[in-house]
């Protein structure tokens, strides 16, 4: 079993791109992507995700499937360009991490490091206050849709 970054280099390479040209491709700083890559994508969203399955011509389900296996590369590298596809699961896992995450900053959480929002000193209080509803809100939505559902 692969690491999820591990497989990633490992698929990027097979496909004959380098890291740098990942980056490029989806507009990401190549530091950040390094990040991501060493945080095997944990709080990558799901836009840039798209953006690294797109480059790689795969779907977001084939990097985030359980079995990240050698075989599971090479079935990757043999396929025919994948239509680009998230299954609702894959979706609705990526918005529960993003509304943690939103609530994390909105709540001054010290853990959370997502460069989306690094200038939360803008926010006034009363939008902050909305937001935490809102995303508080969102988030129960999004928790009831997965265990309907999965």
């Amino acid at each position: 079993m692969l690491k999820r970054g591990e497989f990633f280099v490992a698929l990027v390479k097979q496909k004959g791109f380098s890291i740098k040209e990942i980056s490029e491709k989806i507009e990401v700083p190549y530091s950040t992507l390094l990040s991501m890559i060493k945080r095997d994508f944990e709080n990558a969203s799901i836009n840039k995700m798209i953006d690294i399955c797109n480059v790689l011509d795969i779907k977001v389900e084939d990097l985030f499937t359980k079995e990240l296996s050698h075989a599971h590369l090479s079935e990757l590298i043999k396929k025919p360009k994948a239509e680009t596809f998230i299954s609702e699961q894959v979706i609705i896992e990526f918005i529960e991490k993003d509304l943690n995450g939103l609530l994390s900053f909105l709540n001054n959480d010290a853990r959370f490091t997502s460069q989306l929002f690094y200038q939360s000193n803008n926010i006034p209080e009363e939008d902050k206050k909305m937001l935490l509803i809102y995303i508080e809100q969102a988030l129960k939505v999004a928790k009831k849709m997965k265990n309907d559902r999965y």
